[in-house]
């Protein structure tokens, strides 16, 4: 029998929220908080299709009192395979929806036929939690006692390449390439394919994030993975100007570091009890020309007001949310911090967790966290991480099939709930501990909050939301 199937992931933190999905031919499947770190699955069959096989696949989340919050459908099509919406599905498409008191984020995956190791069925993540704009102020208040412990404590929640949220360079980028970016140790030129296909390549390759930067803060990320880099293949003259610097990933360039910086001064000038840790590298901006700390110094002190501060060097870990907030200093620039990167190739180049948590978090010991200033918990597999997997899948696949949130749902339900239930039981000194992921969502950020109260010892806010 024909038939074309659906994965569903779910994860409700909202008192009393619930979420709803359909398909023709189907019972509704109800998802609350108590089936959170759990998927469903759902078959569009031929005889519950019309007759060109075609069915509507609908979500709709409720509030306490049963109203509508968001709803959703697309079609999807039991004979071709295909789903599509009335608008883009695409992953720059699909940006929370943040209202009153709840924030909804929420991807989807457009199967293909399953090969190269990616599943044959099509997925949809939905996330539904509280507001947390201000979850810092509100778990631990100013003028509190407890605000005179470390800052350090707070367990942040992160973006994994936070400046990859945006392909307005491209076009800018493929005019002025002359070397091929560089993907593992795989060089793709993608000038020699065609457009369509270069495109599909860039986004399964560079775009780890699909929320703009003012979204993924009102979400509650807390810490920045920013990677500067002057905009490849700009004329020397013009290389050099600050106005040039943008997040890079492989040569390929997403946000400028003025947009970046100009969406963070307004959050935080309206948010004034939260405090950003934006960590600056040069991975993965390999032949790329990087601005000097001198520049980057200039670049951020002329962006902020005097009401922000920022603070360079690690030693800013260690004060206490007090002083920091005290100080004006709103942003840590954590810089000379010695990091434990829970990254690794060989377990994180994969379609399932499994080696992620049972070969880096399961071996987490408090005697090497506490060697590092910071301790990154990466819960992102990176499915194609070769220049070959790269074009393959892209020749496949449409512009809402990135391999990365193929992936996504399927390695959260496992990796946040591991990092939820055990990464205190391993990690117990007073140091930094960051949660990264792809496509930051409020169940990664959940996860955070929930750690941050156990560390400073307060009252949990996601249980006494009436999550479990």
């Amino acid at each position: 029998m024909l038939r074309k199937g659906i994965d569903v992931y779910c994860y409700v933190s909202l008192p009393g929220a619930y979420v709803n999905f359909s398909l023709p031919g189907k019972d509704i499947i109800r998802r609350d908080s108590s089936q959170n770190f759990t998927g469903n699955q759902l078959d569009l069959e031929w005889p519950h299709a019309d007759w060109r096989g075609r069915g509507c696949f609908k979500w709709t989340v409720f509030g306490q009192a049963g109203n509508v919050l968001v709803s959703r459908e697309v079609t999807v099509n039991a004979m071709t395979g295909s789903m599509y919406g009335a608008s883009s599905i695409a992953p720059f498409d699909t940006p929370a929806v943040m209202k009153d008191d709840h924030c909804v984020c929420y991807g989807y995956y457009v199967a293909g036929k399953g090969v190269l190791g990616l599943s044959d069925r099509h997925q949809i993540w939905v996330t539904v939690t509280p507001r947390r704009d201000n979850w810092m102020g509100d778990l631990i208040p100013p003028g509190s006692a407890i605000e005179q412990r470390s800052f350090s404590l707070f367990v942040l929640p992160g973006t994994h390449n936070a400046g990859m949220n945006t392909m307005d360079k491209i076009s800018a980028f493929m005019r002025n390439q002359t070397k091929a970016p560089i993907i593992g140790a795989t060089a793709v030129k993608f000038t020699k394919l065609s457009s369509l296909l270069a495109w599909r390549c860039i986004h399964n390759l560079a775009i780890t994030q699909k929320e703009s930067v003012t979204d993924m803060l009102k979400i509650g990320t807390r810490m920045f993975d920013f990677r500067p880099a002057f905009l490849y293949g700009v004329s020397a003259a013009k290389a050099r100007s600050i106005e040039n610097v943008y997040a890079t990933h492989a040569r390929i360039p997403g946000i400028s570091m003025a947009k970046f910086l100009k969406e963070l001064v307004s959050f935080l000038e309206d948010n004034t009890t939260e405090i950003v840790v934006l960590c600056l590298k040069h991975g993965g901006s390999r032949g790329c020309e990087k601005p000097t700390r001198t520049q980057l110094k200039w670049a951020l002190e002329s962006a902020f007001p005097a009401s922000i501060q920022v603070g360079w060097g690690y030693a800013f870990l260690g004060k206490s949310v007090a002083e920091l907030r005290a100080s004006k200093t709103r942003v840590i620039i954590p810089e000379g911090a010695k990091g434990f990167d829970t990254w690794k190739g060989e377990n994180h180049r994969a379609f399932s967790p499994e080696k992620i948590i049972n070969n880096v978090f399961e071996k987490l010991t408090t005697e090497r966290q506490a060697e590092a200033h910071i301790t990154r918990l990466r819960c992102a597999l990176t499915p194609t991480a070769t220049g070959r997997g790269i074009i393959a899948h892209s020749a496949i696949s449409g512009p809402s099939s990135s391999p990365l949130m193929e992936v996504k749902a399927r390695s959260d339900i496992k990796t946040l709930k591991w990092i939820r239930d055990h990464a205190l039981e391993r990690l117990k000194a007073d140091t930094s501990i960051t949660v990264g992921n792809d496509f930051i969502d409020g169940q990664t950020v959940d996860a955070c909050v929930s750690l941050s109260a156990r560390r400073f010892g307060v009252p949990d806010p996601v249980l006494m939301d009436g999550n479990v």
